[in-house]
């Protein structure tokens, strides 16, 4: 059960490591899902999701980091570097304990 109420996805795309949508409002929502370890892989995939949803517009992003997941260093590196931080407006980071916030 989710413990907010956000606006029903335009657009929805599951990847294996995170869930991706387009609301109605131009926000793009990400849940990274429970127990993955997300590689280099992963987050190039996840990015072409968002690049897709965002067609190089800047736009607001909610990400859900409450469940327990793991991203390697190379990872990390992706989604630092890419234009995934360029394109974006605004960006809210829901975690659950303060060891995420590190990210």
């Amino acid at each position: 059960m989710n413990l907010f109420s956000f606006p029903l996805p335009l657009k929805k795309i599951v990847t294996r490591t995170a869930e991706i949508s387009l609301d109605e409002n131009d926000v793009i929502q990400i849940v990274i899902l429970d127990g993955i370890r997300m590689d280099y892989y992963d987050a190039i995939d996840n990015y072409l999701v968002i690049k897709n949803f965002s067609q190089n517009k800047k736009m607001l992003k909610l990400i859900d980091a409450r469940y327990a997941w793991f991203i390697d260093k190379n990872a990390k590196k992706i989604i630092i570097k890419n234009e995934i931080a360029q394109k974006t407006t605004a960006i809210a980071i829901l975690v659950r304990s303060s060891i995420k916030k590190n990210l």
